[in-house]
């Protein structure tokens, strides 16, 4: 579970999202977390994979849990 202290919003995280989370340290890159995710899911595409990262990573900044330096 993720808390943003700011408005007090919860979200419950499945393995998936754990593996994601657990990774984000403002190092690793997302090609990192990636491989993290398929090191546990060794027959999902790698594809599949980097589009579902990505999305959530997305859908983390969008809601204000994480930021990046990103344009």
């Amino acid at each position: 579970m993720i808390y943003l202290e700011k408005d007090g919003r919860t979200w419950r995280l499945d393995e998936v999202s754990t593996i994601i989370w657990d990774n984000i340290d403002g190092r690793q890159t997302v090609r990192g977390i990636c491989q993290a995710v398929a090191s546990a899911y060794p027959d999902v595409p790698p594809s599949q994979i980097a589009q579902d990262v990505v999305a959530f990573l997305r859908l983390l900044t969008e809601q204000g849990f994480v930021q990046t330096d990103a344009p």
